[in-house]
């Protein structure tokens, strides 16, 4: 049964069960991604946009609370436009965002762009029970897994779930649903538990098709603090690129992969 993280109510988001997150009373991060995506694809603009960039800071975890996004255009443009996104749960600012959409038009003969290299999809590498352990938001997804381990990861997933009863969600949306899931390294330091205080998306195409392939590598240094980047494809080559700000710290409940 397809189920849904958030509830409408006016403007404002009601998370359900399916947006929890890993850390008791929060939400996942792929849901918050996931609405910050909607709220910039929904901005008006002067033409066709699409978001380019969406970049995500977060100041503290983001509880199960009724959630508020507030969006407004910094810079307007026929070509280039820039959205500000303050999330606020319960009345409480927890994140800060922006949003990078630029004109979609015909400019370039697709044969002069060169073509992404497909990535191979193979389903008899699929693992019945998540790497990282339980969790209910990511065991909502289909995924196919090629290799997990030493700071490094290659898996496909597909999204199930739908973020708003009745709405399907655009293809940036579910990048930015793809994007969070990229490693913070949890996994690979198991003294430890992992943090990420921001991620950006940077995209040079809107996904295709539903199964999208997630490449990432831990990066960390002994101070307890490093990078996690990763490549985004589908079944028709890579499409954008992620890299998140990682904080690590003693032994307590991951906040992600």
């Amino acid at each position: 049964m397809t189920r849904y993280w958030y509830e409408l109510d006016g403007e404002r988001l009601i998370p359900t069960g399916a947006a929890a997150g890993p850390v008791e009373g929060t939400q996942h991060g792929s849901a918050v991604a996931a609405i910050v995506a909607r709220a910039v694809d929904s901005m008006p603009s002067p033409g066709p946009m699409d978001i380019v960039r969406l970049t995500i800071d977060l100041s503290r975890r983001v509880p199960l609370g009724v959630t508020e996004v507030v969006a407004n255009i910094r810079r307007a443009g026929r070509r280039v436009q820039v959205v500000e996104v303050n999330l606020l749960v319960d009345g409480v600012e927890v994140g800060r965002s922006e949003g990078l959409r630029m004109r979609r038009g015909e400019v370039i003969d697709p044969a002069e762009i060169r073509p992404d290299v497909p990535p191979v999809f193979d389903r008899s590498t699929h693992m019945s029970e998540p790497p990282w352990g339980g969790n209910e938001f990511l065991g909502s997804m289909d995924q196919t897994f090629e290799y997990f381990g030493g700071g490094r990861a290659a898996y496909w997933l597909r999204i199930r779930d739908q973020m708003i009863q009745g709405e399907t969600m655009t293809p940036a949306t579910r990048a930015a649903v793809a994007a969070d899931v990229v490693l913070t390294g949890g996994s690979t330091y198991p003294k430890n538990s992992s943090l990420n205080a921001d991620l950006t998306l940077s995209l040079h195409r809107l996904p295709v098709g539903e199964w999208i392939r997630i490449e990432s590598t831990v990066h960390a240094n002994a101070g307890g603090w490093g990078t996690s980047v990763g490549t985004l494809a589908d079944l028709q080559g890579a499409f954008g690129h992620v890299t998140k700000s990682v904080l690590y710290d003693e032994a307590q409940p991951s906040s992600a992969s």
